[in-house]
This record gives structure tokens, sequence and C-alpha cells, in this order.
């Protein structure tokens, strides 16, 4: 649920137009019981009618100015929230570690509105870490599955010299949690990488729309490292969903896409599901994700962050943050053994209404895809 001031908007909503129906029956009752005070209250207007129009505008621009605040920023938080979850599909967290060069804050603009959020952010890490990751969840059970993938982009053309810059090229192993479905509705199949040949490739229908190919033709692949080139046959289009998300993507075996770009026994993000339907799903995001950052946390980061925030005017600062009544980061730091066992960082005194920032890598632990971290990490940063 989101919070302004510290408070659920539906609540503060609510409290809002109570007030204000309060209000106008007592200005109602109050007119209709003593005629008097609404002609004195009217009477100024024809009088100072240029004070009553400058009043009237003064409202009119403020109420303006802070609808279009609160507008332009639920329009950005929808707009991201919107190209994250085209990329990652029904991922619940991606696991990645940020890149050593990160966008300027034009090319992540850019970047933004073509839905290429996920790429060219990330690093490449050992397959090894993955393994580290499914120990981690192995007994959770609001985890159903971990899936490493490699994530790319590259300029694509058709046979009909149709030309996309840049379609994405998602490598995925074997797995049954994020599944592969026909593009006819009417087909429930559902299909797996290990049925390609080595020539053989899936698109979802907004890279064949892109690409103009229908199953059976072929798509050529630039760019890729080494100035080499592919060439794949469409083997089947498959629909929108689970992976890939709304992005044109064409969809490869994690290990030929490996070779391809000379990243043998590495991925650069992991995608996590979470169990239950869609509601259960949402409500566990926050909970694994303050799990899979906190095992993932350097000591001495944290612990140089914990000094940092330990001023006075960070603590009053995240003391109002915080204010709200969710204390679920609260419940995770105390029951947390990695972070407990840090001397420093020790969860400050609660009261029903404050809660204790969990202290992570990252610098703002929100529940959304993290662009950027303080330093680089050994090992790799969730999100969700």
């Amino acid at each position: 649920m989101r919070s302004l001031f510290g408070l659920s908007q539906d609540n503060l909503l609510i409290g809002l137009l109570t007030t204000t129906l309060i209000v106008a029956m007592l200005l109602g009752a109050a007119g209709w019981r003593n005629p008097l005070l609404l002609r004195l209250a009217w009477r100024n207007v024809p009088r100072r009618p240029g004070f009553a129009v400058l009043i009237t505008l003064g409202l009119t621009i403020g109420t303006v100015i802070l609808s279009s605040a609160f507008t332009t920023g639920d329009t950005m938080s929808q707009s991201v929230r919107t190209v994250v979850a085209g990329v990652l599909g029904s991922a619940d967290e991606v696991v990645f570690i940020p890149a050593a060069e990160q966008r300027s804050g034009f090319d992540l603009a850019q970047s933004i509105a073509s839905g290429s959020l996920l790429t060219g952010v990330t690093g490449y890490f050992p397959s090894m870490e993955v393994q580290k990751i499914e120990d981690l969840v192995k007994g959770d059970k609001r985890v159903a599955a971990v899936v490493p993938v490699v994530l790319e982009q590259a300029p694509v053309s058709s046979e009909g010299q149709t030309f996309a810059a840049q379609i994405n090229l998602l490598g995925v192993p074997t797995q049954k949690a994020l599944a592969l479905k026909p593009a006819a509705a009417a087909d429930q199949r559902t299909l797996s990488v290990d049925d390609l040949q080595p020539d053989e490739v899936y698109l979802n229908t907004e890279a064949a729309a892109a690409l103009g190919v229908v199953v059976g033709q072929h798509v050529h692949v630039y760019g890729l490292p080494l100035g080499a080139e592919a060439t794949w046959t469409v083997r089947e289009v498959t629909r929108l969903g689970d992976l890939g998300g709304g992005q044109a993507t064409i969809f490869v075996p994690l290990g030929r896409l490996q070779e391809l770009f000379s990243r043998q026994d590495q991925v650069n993000q992991v995608l996590i599901v979470n169990a239950g339907d869609a509601k259960q799903r949402l409500e566990n995001s926050w909970p694994v994700t303050v799990e899979l950052r906190s095992a993932f946390v350097d000591d001495a980061t944290a612990r140089r962050l914990f000094r940092a925030l330990s001023s006075a005017p960070a603590r009053e600062l995240i003391g109002r943050a915080v204010a709200g009544p969710d204390t679920t980061c609260c419940r995770l730091l105390s029951t947390n053994p990695r972070l407990s066992r840090i001397p420093s960082l020790k969860p400050w005194p609660r009261t029903p209404k404050s809660s204790t920032v969990w202290l992570g890598g990252s610098a703002a632990p929100l529940p959304v895809v993290t662009l950027r971290s303080p330093r680089p990490r050994q090992g790799p940063a969730a999100s969700a």
C-alpha cells in the first residue's frame, strides 16, 4: 500500500473527504440558520473584484502545482515499473551485479523510453554464484524457482531486409517455472529450448512483428563479440508471457548465447519466481528481496553505511521516512543471523509507530530494480 507523509494514501483520501464534507455541512447549516453570514461573505466580491480574482487564481495555481507534482511522480514510477515488468515478465525478483561503467542520466532516460532498462547496467558473474542463491532460498516456501539467464541486445535483420536496431537476446536454461507458449491461443503446448536445433530459435510476437518474419524464415544477428554474426531459423513464434515480458525478444539456449558472447559459465541476471498466486507473490516480493540483499551484503560496506546513517540529521530523516505502520524490515533485521552478528548493526529502539531501516549494500532498498550501487561488491545484488 502506498503512503504519503507516512500515512496510507487511501486513509488520507478518506480523511480529507470526510473533513471537507463536515466543513461544508457546518457552513451550510450556519448559512441556513443565519442568512446574514452569506450576505457578508458575498458582498466583498463585487466591491473588490480584483482581490477576489487574485485569491481565486492563487488557489487554482497552488492546486495545479500540487496536482502536477503528484501526477509527474506517479507517472515516472509507473513508467519505470512498467518497463521493468515488460523486461522481466513473470519474474518477481532479479539478482545482478551492477556494471563497472553505469549509464549517464540521458542514456538512462532513453533506456526507460525504449524498454532496455536492464541491459547494459548488469555485469557478468560466475554461474557458481547461482548455486549460492539456490542454497539460500532452498527451504524458503515463498520461492518457487531460481532461473539464471543471459540478457543482451543486438541488431537483427530478417530475410525481407527488415532491420531492428535493438532486439533482446535472452539465453535461458531448461526450466518449467517461466514457460514459453505458442502464439496461437488454442495451442496449449509448452515449448522448451531443449527442442531447438543448433541453428533454431524462438521469437515472441513482438519480435516477429518488428522483423516481419514467420515460422521457418531466417533472422540474422549482427554486432556479436569479435565481429561475429549468426543466422538462425525461426522454430516457433511465442506469445507474450512469462519470459521476455512485453519486449521484442529472441529466445536462445543459455549455453549457445554464452558461447556467442564468450561468457562460458557466466550469467548476468538471475530471475527469481515466487510461489503462490499473484497477490501472494506480490506480498512476498519485499521479504524475499531483503533476505537476498542481506545474504550478499559486504560487512565493511554495511558498517560504513551504518556510521553515515547514525548521525543525528540522518536518523531524524530516517525516522520520518519509516514512521508508517509497515515494520516488515524490522522483523527481518531482528531475525537475520548475518546482520545480527555485526556488532555495529543493532536495531534502534522501536516504538509502536516506528521501525528500523534495514542496512544493506544498496543506498535505497526499495522494491524496484536497483540501478546503482555505492561501491562494487563481491556478491550479486538483489532487487525486486
